[in-house]
C-alpha cells in the first residue's frame, strides 16, 4: 500500500522516490498516484506539512519544545485569544503561531507570530 498524507486542505499527497544526479536516493510528495510510489517510510525521516499546506518529507527533527509546552500555547491561544483558524508550527526552538485570514478582495492573507 503506498504511502499517502491528507493534508488540512483534504488534499491526498503520495510519497515518490526519485534519484539526485549523484545517484543518491531523493523523496517528494505529489498528488498523482503514479511513477515511483514508495510503500514504506524510510527510516530517520518524518512527513512535515508547512502552514500553507504543502507536504514535505524532512528528516526527523530534534524535539526541543516539549508536547506539554506547546499545549500549553495551545491553551493559551483558546484562553486569550479570538483566533478561530490557526496552526501552531514548531520548528527548532521557535513556536510559529499561523493565522490565516481573508482581505477585502477574498485574497488569503497570512499573520504569523513567534515566540
Amino acid at each position: 500500500m503506498p504511502i499517502k498524507y491528507v493534508n488540512r486542505k483534504e488534499q491526498i499527497y503520495y510519497l515518490h522516490q526519485g534519484m539526485t544526479k549523484t545517484g543518491k536516493p531523493k523523496y517528494f510528495f505529489s498528488m498523482k498516484n503514479e511513477g515511483h510510489v514508495i510503500e514504506a517510510m524510510p527510516k530517520g525521516y518524518e512527513i512535515y506539512e508547512n502552514p500553507n499546506a504543502q507536504v514535505f518529507l524532512r528528516k526527523v527533527q530534534p524535539k526541543i519544545i516539549s508536547d506539554e509546552e506547546r499545549s500549553t500555547v495551545e491553551e493559551g491561544i483558546k484562553k486569550f485569544s479570538n483566533l478561530e483558524s490557526y496552526q501552531i508550527d514548531l520548528k527548532n526552538s521557535e513556536v510559529r503561531i499561523q493565522e490565516s485570514e481573508y482581505n477585502q478582495w477574498g485574497i488569503q492573507t497570512r499573520h504569523s507570530l513567534f515566540a
